[in-house]
């Protein structure tokens, strides 16, 4: 069923975290903490992922990244990414509504700036709806609602001026922002996460959904601000050295950054770090 939504949703995707564990004797002996992540407990949308502390915020993160795709596939790239997120309601529900801009490189053609916009349930951090471009396709862009059993999507063609529609039937709602689900959790050193299903695009904060809280750390912003951060680890791989720790709080701005890191040499190298923020006044 969640493969057929990530086909059609494609912008609005539900990521269904299927494990992948290597047979223990080829195994990273470093990452052992991952071998029974089949059958760690899911955590969906309710009581325990509730929104704390919040406030509309603006955040501006740096990224560092390798261009997936187009006549410079695996070239370095660096860009912006704000992220901005205001009280709202849907349906009589508390509701925050997030907007994510990729700014994209002028000076490169193949990378394009991006806005999506996600309303999620403040109180569980459920998915509402969303709206966001068809990658590869910035002009075209779908329109995706979703309810507890139902999801309804709609594929707007804006060279042709035509509307595809799309109903999918689902029987577990699924997160927005994986990224302050985990943050709103009761997170403590040895915490297994295993978020599902996260719904979401290809974003800052949807790109972990599982992982292990190995403690407290200092997290540096790009204006020199430090911060004491929650580090949760998690790997695609049980058989290479590198991991992604991704650096929560409990306050706005929730997601603060993420970096690989390299389990044999100890190099870490950022991937989305937080330049700045603004926690603004409740109106």
């Amino acid at each position: 069923m969640y493969q057929r939504c990530t086909r059609a949703l494609s912008a609005i995707t539900i990521l269904v975290f299927f494990p992948y564990v290597a047979h223990s004797q080829l195994a990273h002996p470093k990452k052992q903490m991952f071998s029974d992540v089949a059958k760690w407990p899911t955590t969906s949308p309710g009581k325990s992922t509730k929104l704390k502390n919040f406030r509309p915020f603006r955040a501006v993160y740096d990224r560092t990244y390798k261009q997936s795709s187009g006549p410079n596939a695996g070239a370095a790239r660096q860009d912006r990414v704000i992220i901005s997120a205001e009280e709202t309601a849907w349906e009589g529900k508390r509701t925050v509504a997030i907007t994510l801009i990729d700014s994209g490189i002028v000076k490169h053609r193949d990378t394009n700036a991006r806005v999506s916009t996600t309303f999620v349930d403040q109180d569980n951090l459920r998915l509402l709806f969303g709206i966001a471009p068809v990658p590869g396709k910035a002009k075209d862009y779908y329109i995706g609602r979703v309810d507890p059993n139902i999801i309804k999507v709609s594929q707007v063609t804006t060279g042709t001026q035509t509307l595809t529609p799309k109903t999918l039937r689902t029987n577990q709602p699924g997160f927005g922002p994986a990224a302050w689900a985990m943050a709103s959790m009761k997170l403590r050193k040895g915490l297994k996460i295993k978020l599902g299903p996260v719904v979401g695009g290809r974003d800052p904060l949807s790109m972990v959904t599982f992982g292990h809280v190995i403690g407290k750390g200092k997290f540096v912003d790009g204006s020199g601000n430090e911060t004491q951060a929650w580090i949760v680890e998690s790997s695609s791989s049980m058989v290479t050295q590198m991991v992604r720790r991704v650096y929560l709080i409990d306050k706005p701005p929730y997601y603060l950054g993420t970096e690989s890191v390299d389990l044999d040499s100890g190099k870490r190298k950022k991937f989305v770090w937080l330049r700045n923020v603004e926690v603004f006044k409740k109106k």
